[in-house]
């Protein structure tokens, strides 16, 4: 069950990043006239992000969590270092996905 779980997690984070590569890719066509060399830049990073989203949709659940632990084998302080910042990145995603979903958001 939390395989399948984590499937359906991992497809909607890469349905969510491809998302994101097609909206950037879409205001680097907006902005290719006035400013060629920030539109080039965009277009790198929305490349680089759809690459991403394939991979993941590619990869199965079971061997990104065996890439994971060779990483994390090969690289304990940088693998943990990284959960830390995941997590970290997790918990403000989430806090912040509370206050709109409450209607709590805060002015500036």
């Amino acid at each position: 069950r939390a395989r399948d779980m984590a499937e359906q997690q991992k497809q909607a984070g890469a349905d969510q990043i491809g998302g994101v590569a097609h909206a950037m890719q879409a205001a680097a066509g907006d902005l290719r006239r006035q400013m060629p060399m920030a539109a080039h830049y965009i277009e790198d990073v929305a490349g680089q992000l759809s690459g991403m989203a394939s991979a993941l949709r590619e990869r199965s659940v079971d061997d990104m969590i065996g890439k994971a632990a060779d990483f994390a084998r090969r690289q304990p302080g940088l693998f943990f270092a990284g959960a830390v910042a995941t997590g970290f990145a997790l918990s403000r995603f989430g806090k912040s996905s509370a206050n709109r979903g409450s209607g709590g958001s805060r002015g500036s």
